[in-house]
């Protein structure tokens, strides 16, 4: 917050009171000159426009009422610059104050292709400051950080973000099996068009008015419809959706924004916005539906089994390696509250493959693991290492039992993962001159041509070890470590397609 106001002493001056306060927004420097030594408002506002050297004004931002970010020269490189000029973002309802704590209210990472979504500004509309130019000033001022990600091309993180890439797989991932859910939801009600509805992917969000959202769908149904000589003309349903904890005022002001600024816009269709979030405030309940919003949770929507596993599969995500060295039950535990639908059941094998390989190869052998660990261009999806003795990387594909993996996806593992990997386990502490050793795991099946590339880069490579193992290979290895609960698994949520939904 802005500190209470205190005399300034000496000359009544624009920099006497950065001097005294700090780095300051016009306003409060204005209400300092007129309040504590009784200088009419304009007199002050000429003093702040007339203000030379040291005095500078931060470039490029503008708050709202025109209101302008002062600082003294020695200012901005100090401590205190960041902080002040954050306060003043939160105080004004700044755009970019909006952005950082819809930012925070996903865990504080995002792929950046979200950003223009997230931001609650449009990515392109006059008068408006755009989402990509939002994004540039925070990473210019320090705000936020990117990085590179092989799943989502490149991420964007509060600096003080633990664990951004793992946080933000764990979150993604729950939220996709929250969005099939929606999208069957609507699907089954007849609220949207059945097979023009939009999701996102890791890399884009389907656009509707100048702005980016999760969902997008055209409905037909009433009062949206509306007619143009007897021809429909559908409204809309759009949708974002955040599952990282209780939701406050502050963080839903983005999508509050969005909707606000698109109502105002004439030749908008009628629309309606919903936000599902894990939990809400009172406070961000009610500026929701005071703007005429539809807050909702996945309790509110699905029941309370699959709310709770939706929060156990974030926990364990974000904690594999403790899980499966001390609950891998959870595993069995999600699967029996997520996986009743076909879209839900995919993601969760994708995601909780790694654990039950995990699980398995941590019984085989000794050593120190790791799951889903991110370094340059690729992951590693478990990591088994034995100081100076072996390093073990295997890549995971937890899929249906009737899928082929084919000769492009070896390719893919023997030319891009190993290589990528290799290096990086060659820097790895401990591993410099252990035997490297690479496995790829399925639960479908390979192809011959794969087979075939598999046996011959193993019989012609000798610098590492290749091995792999397909469907059957995985449930004999999973039977043999007398895991019956994983067992389960496999034969329930790998071997047929479940048919319910949520």
């Amino acid at each position: 917050m802005l500190d209470a106001p205190r005399p300034v002493t000496g000359t009544a001056s624009v920099e006497a009171v950065l001097t005294q306060y700090g780095p300051s927004l016009s306003s409060f420097v204005a209400d300092r000159l007129v309040n504590d030594h009784g200088i009419s408002r304009a007199a002050a506002r000429k003093r702040i426009q007339r203000a030379m050297p040291p005095v500078q004004r931060l470039a490029r931002i503008v708050f709202p009422h025109d209101d302008r970010f002062l600082f003294l020269r020695e200012q901005r490189r100090s401590a205190v610059f960041k902080g002040r000029l954050e306060d003043a973002f939160h105080q004004s309802r700044s755009v970019y104050g909006i952005a950082l704590y819809a930012l925070e209210a996903r865990g504080g990472v995002i792929p950046t292709a979200h950003f223009h979504g997230v931001s609650g500004s449009p990515y392109r509309l006059r008068g408006h400051v755009g989402s990509e130019t939002i994004l540039s000033n925070l990473l210019s001022l320090g705000f936020v950080k990117k990085l590179p990600d092989p799943s989502a091309g490149e991420i964007v993180f509060l600096p003080d973000t633990r664990n951004p890439q793992q946080a933000m797989r764990a979150r993604l991932t729950a939220e996709n099996i929250l969005l099939d859910g929606i999208r069957e939801l609507l699907r089954n009600i007849a609220l949207v068009s059945y097979d023009k509805m939009r999701i996102r992917t890791d890399l884009e969000q389907p656009d509707f008015g100048h702005f980016r959202w999760d969902i997008t769908a055209p409905s037909y149904a009433h009062p949206f419809v509306s007619y143009d000589r007897g021809r429909p003309n559908p409204g809309f349903f759009v949708a974002d959706v955040q599952f990282a904890g209780e939701c406050s005022e502050e963080h839903v002001q983005g999508f509050i924004n969005k909707n606000r600024v698109l109502r105002a816009l004439t030749h908008v269709r009628p629309f309606a916005s919903m936000l599902v979030s894990e939990r809400f405030s009172q406070n961000a309940l009610h500026v929701c539906k005071k703007a005429g919003l539809l807050p909702a949770t996945p309790r509110a929507l699905f029941g309370r089994d699959v709310a709770a596993g939706l929060r156990i599969l974030l926990e364990t995500l974000n904690h594999a390696a403790a899980v499966v060295a001390k609950n891998p039950e959870k595993i069995a535990e999600i699967f029996s509250k997520l996986a009743k639908s076909e879209g839900a059941a995919g993601n969760l094998r994708g995601a909780l493959f790694p654990l039950i390989v995990g699980h398995c190869v941590k019984k085989l052998e000794p050593g120190y693991l790791e799951l889903g660990v991110a370094i340059p261009n690729t992951d590693i999806d478990v990591l088994l290492t034995n100081k100076d003795v072996s390093g073990l990387a295997i890549e995971c594909k937890g899929k249906l039992s009737t899928s082929i993996d084919s000769e492009s996806d070896i390719e893919h593992w023997l030319n891009h993962v190993i290589p990528h990997t290799r290096q990086w386990m060659r820097g790895h502490d401990g591993l410099r001159s252990a035997r490297l050793r690479f496995e790829y795991w399925t639960t479908g099946r390979f192809a011959p041509e794969a087979l075939a590339l598999l046996e011959k880069n193993r019989n012609e490579i000798k610098r590492f070890d290749i091995d792999w193992k397909d469907g059957e290979a995985v449930r004999r290895c999973v039977a043999g470590v007398k895991a019956q609960f994983l067992t389960d698994v496999l034969r329930d949520h790998f071997t047929k397609t479940p048919i319910a939904t949520f």
